[in-house]
């Protein structure tokens, strides 16, 4: 149970600052590919960790 509420609170934390990083500096600093690929690892995170459940 701890694991998994650690693994949560770490993609909600990353999915934040990832969110705040984008908004900040906006999309064209960024890959567009490599922006995609973050925010699917980190859904696909959050989407194993709930699964587990």
């Amino acid at each position: 149970m701890k694991e998994e509420f650690i693994i949560m609170k770490l993609t909600l934390i990353f999915s934040y600052v990832l969110l705040l990083f984008v908004l900040r500096y906006g999309f064209e600093i960024i890959n567009d590919q490599v922006t995609l690929l973050l925010l699917i690892v980190g859904l696909a995170l959050f989407g194993f960790s709930n699964r587990k459940k």
